[in-house]
């Protein structure tokens, strides 16, 4: 495959020179045509390595296994994003609930303590009531008991003194004094 002529001698040129030349220029046309080739073949397999690559990483199966393991991943994430919101969700109404069921105890604690304080002061108002009552109803028995005994007396004729220089009647001295009203004052 001659690039500047045939290989014919018979046209070749004569001329030593000339002859050097062809052959330089030969070796060097030879030497770019195995370079060209080369390069091709290399191409040709980088090519098909290239392809055989894509092949794999698209192939159906391993597409079809990337795509199938990103779905159970993204799945997986939803589920635990769901669960983590209605779990988040819990625990404030948990809180809600905790803070709402504390303020209810302590305003039925603030309300037993209250009815409490009203009952002993009833209690005591009650006490105060039934020991006044207790002293007046002595006394009145003891200004009853004294009245009936000074109206025998009066009866009897034998708590009255005489004076000597006649003068009106002079009553037991150890009578307590008579109260007509009651009141004991």
């Amino acid at each position: 495959m001659p690039l500047f002529g045939s290989k014919d001698k018979s046209s070749a040129s004569q001329d030593p020179q000339v002859q050097q030349f062809e052959k330089i220029v030969a070796k060097e046309a030879h030497d770019d045509q195995k370079t060209l080739q080369h390069a091709v073949k290399d191409l040709k397999h980088a090519e098909a390595s290239h392809n055989k690559g894509i092949k794999r990483s698209t192939s159906t199966q391993a597409a079809d296994g990337a795509q199938h393991s990103f779905e159970n991943a993204m799945k997986q994430e939803h589920k635990t994003a769901d669960a983590l919101n209605k779990a988040t969700n819990q625990h404030d109404t948990a809180v809600s609930n905790q803070t709402s069921a504390e303020k209810t105890l302590n305003l039925k604690q603030q309300h037993e303590q209250r009815l409490q304080q009203n009952l002993d002061q009833r209690k005591q108002a009650m006490e105060t009531i039934e020991q006044r009552k207790q002293a007046n109803d002595q006394r009145r028995e003891a200004k009853l008991s004294d009245l009936h005994a000074q109206a025998a007396r009066e009866n009897t004729g034998a708590g009255e003194l005489h004076a000597s220089n006649g003068d009106a009647p002079i009553a037991n001295p150890d009578a307590a004094p008579v109260d007509p009203t009651g009141t004991g004052a």
